[in-house]
């Protein structure tokens, strides 16, 4: 993500928190750094920092998943090509879910004629549904050393999908967002009235959060009141897919 991309990423937060909250700002907020907005709220002004909440999950091997969604999004655009060029795989969607990350840059090429080697050898005889091979299945060393598994199916609109481009590996509000409150209210920041701390998932796996059932499921982070009580923020708000919770120093958490 660009900073430019970054930046807009983190006004529609600020948007939709200040919606949430059925506030509006005597004049449009400031932008900056350490907090990344100013906005001035009755008179006072309220500092607002925003990140996106990140798992901190690895793969088994080691890299973290955040890293590995990257690699899958260059692999992905370097794919695009590879398939043009090769009609047999215009009407074929292809699943490849990897056993750890991916295969290193230099060999995205020769993996990916493995897998259209694969697939031509095969797409003849697929019915509707598709198929699911698995690393038994596979001769060549790419494919046997990356995959577990790979769904070939036919389809007018077919894509190259894996296991890194959605679902599976979804962080629980654990040690990460302990972990994100510490470092955040470790930061100098500029000096305002009030200081405030939104954290956002997201739609990639590593910044998304398993859905949250009530406040009370904050109460078993380990850690995570001691830091919020430490910190320099009045308000912390988590905003995922499942609702929005705030905490404040004076009543504790809340369901937006």
């Amino acid at each position: 993500m660009t900073t430019a991309d970054q930046k807009d990423a983190e006004r529609r937060t600020l948007r939709n928190l200040l919606a949430m909250l059925a506030l509006e700002p005597e004049e449009e907020p400031s932008g900056g750094e350490t907090p990344d907005f100013v906005l001035s709220v009755s008179g006072r002004r309220i500092g607002v920092e925003i990140t996106a909440f990140q798992s901190g999950d690895t793969t088994a091997d080691g890299v973290e998943l955040r890293k590995v969604e990257g690699e899958w999004q260059k692999f992905e655009a370097a794919s695009e090509e590879f398939r043009q060029a090769r009609p047999y795989l215009h009407e074929l969607n292809v699943g490849l879910f990897f056993k750890d990350s991916l295969p290193p840059r230099r060999d995205y090429a020769a993996f990916m004629e493995e897998i259209g080697t694969f697939a031509q050898a095969r797409s003849a005889a697929l019915g509707s549904e598709g198929r699911d091979y698995w690393a038994r299945d596979f001769a060549s060393p790419l494919l046997r050393r990356y995959l577990r598994t790979l769904h070939l199916r036919p389809g007018k609109y077919p894509e190259w999908f894996s296991n890194f481009s959605g679902g599976g590996w979804i962080g629980a509000p654990d040690g990460a967002l302990t972990a994100i409150v510490a470092k955040k209210g470790a930061k100098p920041y500029r000096p305002t009235d009030e200081l405030w701390l939104a954290i956002q998932c997201n739609p990639r796996t590593s910044e998304m959060m398993i859905p949250i059932e009530g406040v009370a499921d904050f109460g078993h982070v380990a850690g995570l009141e001691a830091a919020l009580c430490a910190s320099c923020f009045s308000r912390v708000f988590v905003l995922t897919y499942g609702g929005a919770f705030e905490w404040n120093k004076l009543d504790g958490w809340r369901k937006l």
